[in-house]
């Protein structure tokens, strides 16, 4: 029975009557598989991201990636005293800047610091700029000429 199992594609076989510590074993077995298995997932997600410069204004795009990691600096005061006109003036800028130089991502994250901010929610201003200096810190620019700058 266990082998028509597990060649019919199941991961594991238990027979009956089942024991709880038999059933515990091969749970804890199959968890530590699974998050094995996801690791790499994870690490993809948290791996490099890539962004073509638009070659006319690839020469801009440092000091503008030097900016937006400034502004992540600049953001801490304002979460800190709670200054949501101010994160929300930052958040619009961002949002705009973004798109002007083909960084989609920054504007999103501009725009949903800007809406955070306009309802005073402390919890997603903090998570939004955790994932936007996540973000900053994996974009690989390339240009046309197939160099990355970052």
């Amino acid at each position: 029975d266990r082998n028509k199992c597990l060649e019919a594609g199941c991961t594991d076989y238990l027979a009956k009557p089942i024991k709880k510590e038999a059933l515990f074993a091969v749970i804890a077995e199959h968890v530590q598989d699974a998050t094995r298995s996801a690791e790499p997932e994870r690490e993809a997600a948290e791996s490099a991201v890539t962004v073509r410069a638009d070659p006319e204004i690839a020469d801009l795009i440092p000091a503008f990636m030097h900016a937006m990691r400034s502004r992540t600096d600049t953001l801490a005061q304002p979460l800190h005293a709670q200054d949501y006109e101010a994160i929300r003036t930052l958040g619009h800028q961002m949002h705009g800047e973004g798109g002007t130089f083909g960084f989609g991502a920054i504007s999103t994250f501009g725009a949903e610091l800007e809406q955070a901010a306009f309802r005073a929610d402390d919890q997603t201003l903090r998570k939004t700029v955790e994932e936007l200096i996540s973000y900053l810190k994996r974009v690989q620019v390339v240009h046309d000429h197939n160099e990355a700058a970052t």
